[in-house]
């Protein structure tokens, strides 16, 4: 009886966010469509089913509102039997006036890999005029997998001017594309100006099975500062995560020291630091590694 009535109350919830979804203020519609997406992360079928009747914000008067519909419908489409239809009311939209719009939308098509969203990801990333937007865009097509974006992140990490564009295309190829682009990637690692965009052109060649650059990756970990070293932690985090490379296991005591000592030199970054160190260890493989002298570049400073 008592799972009964909690069923009753959250549908009564939901239906009361819906309304609010449809004729509150601004403030009330985008914090009704974060109830509701928590409603969701607690198995609230209700909320999730109420996909359809909140797609019409995405076409909403207030940006704002259009932005906050993108985020929630891309949380409940994932968890729903129709992604496909989110997927498309989203891609409907992705060419919205506003930057921050069309950047929450393209997130949102990378959380239902959306398939469809390859093409206008990739033409977005080559021609929108808002750097963030075009750096959503890279992370999108990395996100999705497809191989399809190969071609398109390697002419813009080539000639976009935006760092923050270039690193996303950087890390991409590691996650759609195949050990054909190694060369190209090793190209670019001599001639990029940025140390940034160079890590994750150093990730994306370990991902691909390069294991030429482990020296090169602990390198630069040894010498980060704490702004590259933070980019680092988040490249290790994100390639013991996903598509993880066959290598990892029997390099992960390399990565151990590296990350216990950015842990002993840069505070602020100890429990991330040794979260990671702690995860690499427990996939560990029963082999020992290779002993590797990690050889630092000359241009990343000291710490």
């Amino acid at each position: 009886m008592d799972d009964i009535t909690d069923n009753n109350a959250d549908s009564e919830l939901v239906k009361r966010l819906l309304d609010t979804c449809r004729s509150g203020t601004t403030e009330e519609i985008c914090s009704a469509l974060m109830d509701l997406v928590d409603l969701a992360d607690l198995a609230d079928a209700g909320a999730t089913s109420s996909i359809s009747q909140l797609i019409p914000l995405l076409t909403h008067d207030e940006a704002v509102v259009r932005a906050n519909a993108a985020n929630a419908l891309g949380m409940l489409g994932a968890n729903s039997e129709r992604p496909q239809l989110v997927g498309a009311a989203l891609l409907n939209v992705v060419h919205d006036s506003d930057p921050l719009v069309r950047s929450d939308v393209l997130e949102a098509l990378a959380r239902l890999r959306y398939l469809p969203a390859v093409g206008p990801a990739a033409a977005i990333l080559r021609s929108d005029a808002d750097a963030m937007v075009r750096a959503e865009a890279a992370e999108t097509l990395g996100d999705i997998g497809d191989g399809r974006a190969a071609d398109a992140l390697w002419h813009v990490l080539q000639h976009d001017k935006d760092e923050a564009v270039r690193g996303y295309c950087a890390g991409a190829p590691g996650l759609v594309g195949g050990p054909e682009y190694l060369p190209l990637l090793t190209e670019r690692s001599v001639t990029e100006p940025s140390i940034r965009v160079k890590v994750e052109i150093l990730s994306a060649r370990y991902r691909l099975g390069d294991d030429g650059v482990l020296p090169e990756l602990l390198g630069a970990l040894s010498t980060a500062d704490e702004d590259l070293a933070t980019v680092l932690l988040n490249i290790l985090d994100d390639i013991s995560l996903r598509q993880k490379p066959v290598q990892l296991d029997a390099d992960a005591a390399h990565f151990a020291r590296a990350l216990a000592d950015i842990a002993q030199h840069i505070a602020t970054l100890a429990p991330q630091a040794n979260a990671l160190a702690e995860r690499l260890q427990q996939h560990q493989s029963a082999s020992p590694p290779v002993e590797i002298s990690a050889e630092p570049e000359g241009d990343e400073g000291e710490r």
